[in-house]
C-alpha cells in the first residue's frame, strides 16, 4: 500500500475587516503534517513559494488555480488533494507528498528517490532515515549523473538535465515553449519536459514503475537502477523491525545474472562484509516469461529477518542465499 503524507495548509486573514472578506495573506499559514517524512528545506521551499505570493483572493477563480499549478510543480509535491476556500476568512490546501523509498548516491551526497522514480531535492552526505531506519542505496547510478544530475522531479528513468533549455535543443523552439531568445517560457516546466522526453520516446508515462515487468527505459544502466527501485520499494514493505536491523545497505542490481549463471544477480551489501543473494527483483519477476522458481517477497524477507536476528545472538554468517526454498548461510573465516 502506497504510503502518503497530508499536509493541511490554512491560510488566514490577518483580520476580515482590515484586509477585507475574501482576501487570504499567504504569508501567515499553519502547517500540519502526519507522521511522515518532511526534510526542513521542503517546508522552507512551500513557505517560500507562500511569501511569493503573498496575498490570494478567494472571489479570482483565475489566481486559485495559478496557485495550485505553483504547488503542483513543487518537485516533491505528489498531489493537490483538494483546494478548499472557506468563507470569509480562509484557504484551506491539502498536499501529498511524495515518500522517499531509497536514496542515490550522486558524487559524495545522497538524494532520495520517491516509489514511483521521482527524484527528490534534499541533499545530504550521509542515508536519509525515515522511521529511524536508513533508507537503501540503490545501484547502478549512470556515471554522467555524477557530472548532471538529473532533474529534481523527474523520474530517474527519464533522467533529465539540469538546466530546463536543455531538453528542447533539438526541438521546435515554439513547440518546446522556448521564446524566441531560446530562454523557456513560462509553460516550460521540469513536469512537461519530463513528459515531452518520454512522448519522443514512444509515448510511455511520465511517472510510475510499470506493474506489467516491462521497464521503462531502453538505456540498459537506466533499466537496472529501476529494477534495484522496484525491490526497495518491497523492502519499504518490510516490517520496522527488518529495516532497522538492516541498517545502511546497499540494493546492487548491476548484474543480471548471479554467480551460479541463474538469472537474477541483485544482491545486498550490508556492514561487515556481509551479502545477501536476493535474485530476481520485484519488476524482473513480474517480466513476461519469468520463472516462478524463486521464493516470494514476503518469504525472502522473512528469511533475512531470520538471519539478521540470528546475528544478534551470536550467530554469525557472512553470505545468505534467499532465492529458493532453503535459505543457504555461509561463514568464512576472517
Amino acid at each position: 500500500m502506497v504510503l502518503v503524507l497530508g499536509v493541511g495548509i490554512a491560510f488566514l486573514l490577518r483580520s476580515a475587516e482590515a484586509a477585507g472578506v475574501g482576501r487570504v495573506d499567504a504569508t501567515r499559514i499553519r502547517l500540519h503534517s502526519g507522521d511522515g517524512w518532511v526534510p526542513s528545506d521542503w517546508r522552507q521551499r512551500l513557505q517560500d513559494l507562500l511569501l511569493e505570493v503573498d496575498a490570494l483572493e478567494l472571489q479570482d477563480r483565475d489566481a486559485l488555480e495559478a496557485f495550485e499549478e505553483q504547488l503542483r510543480a513543487l518537485p516533491f509535491v505528489a498531489e493537490v488533494a483538494s483546494v478548499e476556500v472557506r468563507h470569509p476568512a480562509s484557504l484551506r490546501v491539502e498536499l501529498r507528498f511524495h515518500e522517499p523509498v531509497a536514496c542515490l548516491r550522486l558524487g559524495r551526497e545522497f538524494l532520495p528517490v520517491a516509489r514511483d522514480g521521482t527524484l527528490l531535492p534534499a541533499w545530504s552526505e550521509v542515508p536519509h532515515e525515515v522511521d529511524g531506519a536508513p533508507l537503501p542505496v540503490i545501484r547502478p547510478v549512470p556515471g554522467a549523473w555524477d557530472e548532471e544530475p538529473p532533474f529534481y522531479g523527474c523520474p530517474v528513468q527519464v533522467a533529465c538535465p539540469a538546466e530546463c533549455p536543455h531538453h528542447h535543443e533539438h526541438l521546435d523552439p515554439v513547440a518546446a515553449g522556448l521564446e524566441a531568445d531560446g530562454n523557456p517560457s513560462p509553460e516550460c516546466t521540469a513536469e512537461n519536459c519530463a513528459v515531452r522526453r518520454l512522448e519522443e520516446r514512444g509515448g510511455r508515462a511520465a511517472r510510475g514503475v510499470p506493474p506489467s515487468g516491462a521497464f521503462l527505459s531502453a538505456d540498459p544502466v537506466l533499466q537496472r537502477l529501476e529494477a534495484a527501485l522496484s525491490l526497495a520499494s518491497s523492502l519499504r514493505e518490510a516490517p520496522l523491525r527488518t529495516r532497522r536491523a538492516l541498517g545502511r545497505v546497499v540494493l546492487d542490481a548491476s548484474e543480471t545474472a548471479a554467480p551460479d549463471g541463474l538469472p537474477g544477480g541483485t544482491v545486498l551489501l550490508l556492514d561487515q562484509r556481509r551479502v545477501i543473494l536476493w535474485g530476481r527483483t520485484p519488476l524482473e519477476a513480474l517480466a513476461p516469461g519469468a520463472r516462478a522458481s524463486e521464493l516470494s517477497e514476503a518469504a525472502k524477507w522473512s528469511a533475512i529477518s531470520s538471519a539478521l536476528e540470528d546475528l544478534e545472538v551470536g550467530k554469525d554468517w557472512d553470505g545468505l542465499d534467499v532465492r529458493f526454498d532453503a535459505p543457504v548461510r555461509e561463514r568464512e573465516e576472517r
